[in-house]
């Protein structure tokens, strides 16, 4: 993955967990604003517990979904693809079992995934 590409990533969706004390002095206000989202559809979840986790007194957890995987997963199917065209490594496949049809389906599925991942 190239970091030094000076794209701005933006969320599809955010989850976070807030354990702990002080819950109510949290700022959520970043984490909503629309800016930092794809379309500016805030996809924001945020949840407060106040029991302890491993026994640190507090603490935050978050689980993020970014776009930049959609061109990541493009790249990859295109490059399957083309070698696919050339029937390079196919070989080393075959003699295992494995037929063209094998690598039609898997080709077709991550398109589909990529397909669904990119419009959701």
């Amino acid at each position: 993955m190239n970091w030094s590409n000076n794209l701005t990533y933006k969320l599809k969706s955010l989850y976070s967990v807030y354990r702990g004390s002080n819950l109510s002095e949290i700022d959520e206000t970043i984490m909503q604003n629309k800016s930092n989202y794809l379309n500016n559809n805030v996809a924001y979840v945020g949840k407060k517990d106040i029991h302890e986790f491993m026994k640190v007194e507090s603490s935050v957890s978050f689980l993020a979904n970014y776009n930049f995987v959609d061109q990541e997963m493009r790249n990859t199917i295109d490059k399957a693809t083309e070698m696919f065209s050339y029937n390079a490594y196919i070989h080393q496949y075959t003699k295992y079992g494995m037929e063209k049809d094998d690598f039609r389906d898997a080709i077709a599925f991550c398109e589909q995934i990529n397909f669904d991942y990119m419009n959701n």
